[in-house]
């Protein structure tokens, strides 16, 4: 029997736009979303080594509909969803492969957290930098996502 996962509409009444990931875990067993900090095997769905496809789309549908498209093919180019990837030699790190000096310049709270290097790709874009040599041009170039 497969499991029918919930859609959006299904989601509690407490998730609104400032639904955080800190505050709900995908409960994989039960197929439905729940209020708890992580899901029940005590993994976070965005800070385990390998994200959470499932809560990934959830915390970006709810969050950044007008970006999900876009930051989902970005996480994919960067790091393959692979919270623990680095790259340039060790300089780039994370789901979105933030160097220090950049997350430092544009962002805030730590380097290491996938939803602050969600919530920073967002306002870099916002601001017009996300397919520059400060963001991620590579990625912009190879996945055509300048018309995203």
């Amino acid at each position: 029997m497969a499991l029918t996962l919930p859609v959006l509409a299904d989601t509690p009444q407490f998730l609104d736009s400032s639904y955080s990931l800190r505050y709900a875990g995908f409960c994989r067993g039960y197929g439905v979303s729940m209020p708890y900090e992580t899901d029940r095997n005590g993994h976070s769905g965005l800070d385990s080594d390998k994200v959470d496809i499932i809560y990934l789309r959830r915390y970006l549908t709810l969050n950044y509909p007008d970006k999900y498209d876009l930051l989902m093919d970005l996480i994919d180019c960067e790091s393959g969803y692979n919270t623990n990837r680095c790259g340039d030699g060790g300089k780039s790190c994370g789901i979105l492969q933030f160097q220090e000096e950049t997350f430092n310049d544009f962002c805030k709270g730590r380097r290491e957290s996938s939803e602050d290097q969600i919530r920073c790709a967002s306002k870099m874009i916002d601001m017009g930098i996300g397919g520059t040599l400060q963001g991620w041009y590579n990625c912009f170039r190879i996945k055509n996502l300048s018309k995203k």
